[in-house]
């Protein structure tokens, strides 16, 4: 099955040799985005996958993108788990599709996106229900 895409400028390519690593938002989803010293590109969402929320803060440090949430670490070129902070992480970061082109730093977002984010908001939600839940249950049995 081939894969529903659209490329997507985010950057230039010289604020991102300025900045090493940022994270941009292109139709409503999150991206990381960030330069090795070798000049490779790298792009994942920018979504935790430990909590389900955001990382607009997220930064590369070492070689390593870490998550301003939690403190956790994921391999830039691939953004599998390095460091979790003992939280449970089952799985590293999305990667993208990204390229150089006239000097433009452009990302392929596709459905593959669209279905991670999707799912990262109901997970988020269904998380937040189960919390709601929790407490109006305590808050049922103290009455």
């Amino acid at each position: 099955m081939a894969t529903t895409f659209i490329w997507a400028t985010v950057a230039s390519h010289s604020d991102l040799l300025a900045k090493r690593s940022m994270v941009v938002r292109r139709f409503g989803i999150p991206f990381v985005v960030s330069i090795d010293t070798g000049a490779g590109l790298y792009a994942h969402v920018a979504i935790c996958p430990h909590a389900w929320v955001r990382m607009p803060g997220m930064k590369l440090r070492a070689g390593c993108l870490a998550c301003p949430l939690h403190g956790a670490t994921f391999e830039q070129a691939n953004g599998a788990v390095r460091d979790s902070r003992g939280k449970r992480i089952r799985r590293g970061l999305q990667p993208v599709p990204i390229e150089l082109r006239d000097g433009d730093v452009r990302l392929a977002i596709g459905l593959d996106c669209l279905a991670f984010v999707m799912a990262s908001n109901v997970r988020r939600l269904l998380r937040e229900a189960a919390h709601l839940r929790k407490k109006l249950l305590a808050k049922r049995e103290g009455s």
